[in-house]
């Protein structure tokens, strides 16, 4: 599957990615970016292929390196982080 990415660089928040269903959709959204927003760099539009498989789409997904999570159907799992003594902090 052929999907489309624009890619921008915003000085206060960082990367801002979209994708698009295709290069016209793309194209447009980039130049509606360029024309209403003040830009902090270049926008790009690019093209990925994803093979439709579960790990060429787990690839994909872990490629784009969200900050945000995606809304989940159903947590499955939650784990605390280890509290650390203060021996732990000394070496």
């Amino acid at each position: 599957m052929r999907i489309y990415q624009v890619y921008r660089w915003v000085n206060s928040t960082g990367p801002r990615v979209t994708f698009h269903r295709n290069k016209a959709e793309a194209t447009k959204e980039a130049k509606r970016i360029a024309r209403e927003n003040e830009l902090d760099g270049d926008i790009e539009v690019s093209v990925f292929d994803i093979p439709l498989n579960k790990d060429g789409v787990v690839q994909a997904l872990n490629s784009v390196q969200g900050q945000y999570p995606s809304t989940p159907n159903k947590v499955i799992a939650s784990y605390e982080s280890k509290d650390l003594d203060q021996e732990d902090w000394m070496v």
